[in-house]
């Protein structure tokens, strides 16, 4: 093939987005393919910087609708003009230069992109992350716009295995064939290279948890159970890396649980900074929860990074958090909302320092799994096939 003829374009609402960095992580591992990331909105931000073809079509993501549109929405209509705007920003954008191929990151953006990418005949994957297939969104134009994306799309990738089900509930005569089950994964050689943490006697025992500091993350749950694990005299303290629009909630709970003195919140943290900060914790808690907006933990980023760490991993069993953490092999699933159950499982490992070790020790070899640098690449090879 010639060098011209590998091209991908990489379409996502907004840019820049730190929680989304695995984007540019998944674009910048192809080894053939030279991608160009486009999406409709941009937020700066320095260390999101691809390469010299980044573009913006700087068409509103979400415009306001009037009632009129809702109402003919629900009825499976879409007579926004989103659509068209998308659709003529993209023809003047790669006027000339029509990628081999385009990469479309949430089902919403092949909804709203597949009929122009069907036009130019550009053969495209959809990659869904979660809140795009949840139940509450999954009804008027949308599902209709979707369903259609995933039935004329040259293959639909998802991150968790339960997703699997709800591609085919959505679209029954989708080919199975066309389904891969590939991860975001994690940049692993900036987390394993690390010595693996070991509890010093009399030391307390670390726990900590990254993510956004929103409802479906469920870190309530993680104070909840350190109230139970502290009534027990319990040697813990809990490390809070992240923001959002519950921290003061959170605080606040922890306040009034008296607990302000053995859990911090650190706010957000670098890359680097969290690989240097999971290096001093002894044990990652992700208690995520099925969120109210229908948010289910697709991928757990920072359980890879954590279990690269050599960190033994407490979780929810909910999403795709089940094909990462096997339970009592390098770490525990607990019931989502169970915070006894949590408690209890904190509990083990504050009384076995040789099964937290274990645990960690098993977690790094499963983190192997996850290289993104790797699954990068197969996303890239399944790419090449269809192009050849």
């Amino acid at each position: 093939m010639d060098p011209a003829a590998n091209s991908v374009s990489i379409l996502l609402p907004i840019s820049g987005i730190m929680s989304e960095i695995w984007v540019k992580r998944q674009a910048e591992s192809f080894n053939v393919l030279t991608p160009r990331l486009i999406s409709w909105e941009c937020q700066k931000n320095p260390a999101w910087k691809l390469n010299n073809l980044d573009s913006t079509l700087n068409v509103s993501w979400n415009e306001p609708r009037k009632p009129l549109t809702k109402f003919l929405d629900k009825l499976g209509i879409d007579a926004s003009s989103s659509g068209l705007k998308t659709n003529d920003a993209l023809n003047h954008l790669l006027c000339g230069e029509i990628p081999s191929a385009a990469i479309c990151h949430f089902g919403w953006t092949a909804a709203k992109s597949y009929r122009f990418l069907r036009s130019k005949n550009i053969p495209y994957y959809v990659i869904f992350h979660g809140l795009d297939l949840s139940i509450p969104r999954l009804k008027g134009s949308y599902l209709k716009n979707l369903r259609n994306a995933m039935c004329h799309a040259s293959g639909c990738i998802i991150v968790g295995s339960h997703m699997k089900k709800i591609l085919l509930d959505i679209c029954p005569t989708l080919d199975q064939g066309r389904i891969h089950q590939i991860p975001c994964g994690a940049p692993l050689d900036k987390f394993c290279n690390r010595p693996q943490p070991q509890r010093q006697k009399d030391e307390p025992l670390k726990l900590i948890t990254v993510g956004r500091l929103v409802q479906g993350k469920g870190i309530d749950l993680c104070i909840e159970a350190l109230k139970l694990v502290r009534s027990q005299n319990a040697n813990v303290t809990l490390s809070v890396i992240g923001d959002g629009d519950q921290k003061e909630h959170l605080e606040g709970i922890s306040k009034s649980h008296d607990l302000d003195k053995i859990v911090s919140f650190l706010g957000r943290k670098t890359p680097e900074e969290i690989a240097h900060l999971l290096s001093n914790h002894h044990v990652l808690i992700q208690p995520s929860r099925n969120a109210t907006n229908g948010w289910v933990e697709g991928f757990g980023v920072s359980i890879t990074e954590a279990m690269a760490s050599a960190l033994p991993v407490i979780a929810s069993k909910t999403g795709g958090i089940p094909d990462q953490v096997q339970n009592e092999k390098n770490g525990f699933l607990f019931e989502s909302e169970d915070y006894d159950s949590l408690a209890d499982r904190i509990m083990r490992y504050q009384n076995d320092e040789l099964l937290r070790f274990s645990h960690g020790t098993s977690a790094r070899n499963q983190s192997k799994n996850f290289d993104a640098k790797n699954l990068s690449r197969q996303l890239e090879n399944i790419i090449l096939k269809k192009l050849r």
